[in-house]
């Protein structure tokens, strides 16, 4: 998955609700766009820092979408990974932490 912003918005899918845990990708960013930074678990997740997972399965797939809060408050889904083992990898981490850094930097870069 390369690194833009996404939109909620754009999304056109049937406005999910926190009683059903398994719900699709669109369908869990529309609840972020809804819930904000409070999206309890096991939609959400924090991961390191800022870092978060969004979390949601298909058939036996674990599929994960790491995404973080900017200073802007826009979601930014910064890397998706299906999920094969208890942790994510931390390859995958390192991943989303310099792509959510290369976005703060251009956010900064902006200011100025």
């Amino acid at each position: 998955m390369s690194f833009r912003e996404i939109k909620a918005r754009s999304l056109k899918v049937k406005t999910p609700t926190l009683k059903n845990p398994r719900v699709g990708h669109p369908a869990l960013i529309r609840m972020l766009e809804q819930e904000g930074p409070s999206l309890p678990f096991p939609y959400s997740s924090q991961v390191r820092g800022k870092l978060r997972e969004l979390r949601t399965q298909q058939g036996k797939d674990k599929l994960r979408i790491l995404y973080f809060g900017d200073a802007k408050r826009v979601f930014v889904l910064l890397h998706g990974i299906i999920k094969r083992s208890a942790q994510l990898p931390e390859e995958d981490i390192r991943v989303a932490e310099a792509r959510m850094e290369l976005h703060v930097r251009r956010l900064e870069g902006k200011k100025r």
